[in-house]
């Protein structure tokens, strides 16, 4: 490794360390280990982490089901894991960021899993944080292929939505004896063998695409495990706020035991109780999740946790990142087998499962001109009647995604309907919904529900793609409690009689002009000249006027 300078803070200030080429420094502040490093480099990792509701849960199947009456607290924070040789050296293998503004990391670009840090000097405080100074640069780079040599633990780390997860779930014990409520056998129940489970769940949601199976057989010392549920004992006892300490020493412990930890795709942790308020977490793009006590039996916390490790981030409504219970990405529930729920469409689109019944559609170039009434009809059914694309002629969609090329914002609309696997769906039952989601459709990324239409009802998106144009989305019909039939028109938001066209010269031609747009309307309409589309340019002749 290169000679670097390496930074400690103490007490507020910044004290500079002279130049070291070894990985790390020992020093104690305050009572707590300190170990500074030269320059490093590391993965960056998001970690979610929902916590309890403010206010006592009501009672009944569904605790949540009135979301203004709680008000759960969501704690989005940037984690860095070290490469294998300097977490051994390290003690941990990967830490929570402070001293860098989250959203500065997100400005730069950084995906979880798929980026890297390098920061010229920082501190590893006990096993939590690395706390990286004011005088330290931070740089951020896209891991890619050849690249880097974690490249191959990434691929691991990285979690398919389809294929078989081998899953092991680890009840972690305290030095006192304090264990998670839940024994082997029900943590054995819950994951894998009730009729409503994590297993069971994510097989019906995906119709068999991704199956999540107990790790059973020799691990890589040696040791035989049966069932995929393993108690693990720690050398710490809870205390309110050290639910990271019981993380890095349980991942430590289980590592001695069973060997590297990513032989397993899933790794549950179920934490005893005693260390706080929080719910459970996840890392976005990772292996492994947490749960705290009661919440491991929670069918809801484990398929929400799993979710982040899939890629997914939470569904909101409102002002509340948890606020869409139409889906697991939303809140979480305590009840054990219960919701029977799935996702919601723009989590449905990422996930990649029902890609045989999507159809992405930009109004603008594909309804716009091309339809005598600038408006096109879509079929919607539900996910329990996904067919694999087999439904004959009538091309019924799950998910219909209304996306714009001159904003990051994309609106996926589909029928929320109650029955098989999402019978127990908390909120809008039997209705379209349409969620808007910024930034790729294929990546992490808070969705938001933006509408919920019964027959009839229509919701208008104004501006769309950044253009004059407003894009309404009318609910017409549900026929058989089965088949929804949406209509999205296109219509000016500027009167008729005020609507001109600009002056256009087609790639500087003086001849392609509106009147030479509207000889073939439907192929020149959607084209794009000085990076707005045709119909922007000739609004009176391409649009409903």
């Amino acid at each position: 490794m290169q000679l670097s300078i390496a930074y400690s803070i103490l007490f507020g200030s910044i004290v500079s360390q002279a130049p070291t080429s070894s990985a790390s420094t020992d020093a104690t502040i305050r009572g707590r280990r300190q170990l500074l490093l030269p320059k490093t480099e590391c993965i960056l990792f998001l970690k979610d982490t929902q916590y309890l509701p403010i206010e006592e849960e009501i009672s009944g199947e569904y605790e949540l089901e009135q979301p203004d009456l709680f008000h759960t607290r969501v704690e989005e924070k940037w984690s860095c894991e070290f490469d294998p040789v300097q977490a051994k050296n390290l003690g941990v293998d990967i830490v929570e960021i402070e001293g860098i503004d989250e959203k500065f990391l997100e400005n730069k670009g950084a995906k979880s899993g798929l980026s890297t840090m390098v920061i010229s000097g920082g501190i590893i405080e006990g096993t939590e944080m690395l706390i990286v100074p004011s005088t330290a640069y931070v740089e951020v780079h896209e891991l890619l292929d050849g690249d880097n040599k974690n490249l191959r633990q990434r691929q691991r780390n990285l979690i398919a939505t389809s294929g078989t997860l081998n899953t092991l779930v680890v009840r972690v014990i305290s030095k006192d004896g304090t264990e998670p409520s839940a024994s082997i056998q029900q943590m054995r129940s819950d994951a894998f063998e009730d009729r409503l489970c994590l297993k069971s769940q994510y097989d019906a949601c995906s119709h068999g695409q991704l199956k999540i199976e107990p790790f059973q057989g020799k691990t890589q010392t040696g040791r035989r495990i049966n069932g995929g549920v393993v108690d693990v004992k720690i050398d710490s006892n809870p205390k309110i706020g050290n639910k990271q300490t019981f993380e890095t020493k349980a991942k430590a412990k289980a590592a001695e035991i069973y060997g590297d930890l990513t032989q397993f795709d899933l790794v549950l942790f179920c934490i005893p109780p005693g260390t706080g308020d929080w719910l459970a977490y996840a890392y976005v793009n990772r292996w492994d999740s947490f749960y705290n006590d009661k919440w491991c039996s929670s069918i809801s916390a484990q398929v929400h946790e799993v979710g982040h490790n899939l890629g997914l981030a939470h569904s909101g409504e409102g002002s509340m990142n948890y606020g869409d219970q139409s889906g697991m990405m939303g809140y979480s529930y305590e009840a054990d087998d219960a919701p029977n729920m799935c996702f919601n469409p723009a989590k449905n689109y990422q996930l990649g499962w029902y890609k045989e019944q999507v159809e992405s559609v930009n109004p603008l170039t594909n309804i716009l001109a091309k339809k005598a009434d600038n408006s096109r009809s879509f079929l919607l059914n539900g996910v329990e009647d996904y067919q694999f694309g087999r439904n004959g002629l009538n091309n019924n969609l799950i998910i219909l995604r209304l996306k714009q090329q001159n904003s990051e914002d994309d609106y996926y609309v589909g029928f929320n309907r109650k029955k098989g696997m999402n019978l127990g769906t908390v909120e809008d039952a039997d209705r379209v919904i349409i969620i808007k989601k910024t930034g790729d459709p294929n990546q992490y990324g808070q969705s938001w529900k933006v509408s919920r239409l019964s027959i009839n009802d229509t919701y208008a998106i104004k501006n769309f793609d950044n253009s004059s144009f407003t894009v309404n989305v009318k609910l017409v019909s549900i026929i058989g409690n089965k088949d929804a039939t949406v209509k999205v028109t296109v219509k000016n938001s500027v009167p008729c009689s005020k609507v001109k066209n600009r002056v256009l010269k087609f790639r500087g031609r003086n001849y392609k002009n509106c009147d030479w747009v509207s000889k073939n309307k439907k192929s020149r309409c959607s084209k794009k000249w000085g990076k707005e589309l045709l119909s922007e340019w000739c609004p009176k002749t391409c649009g409903p006027c």
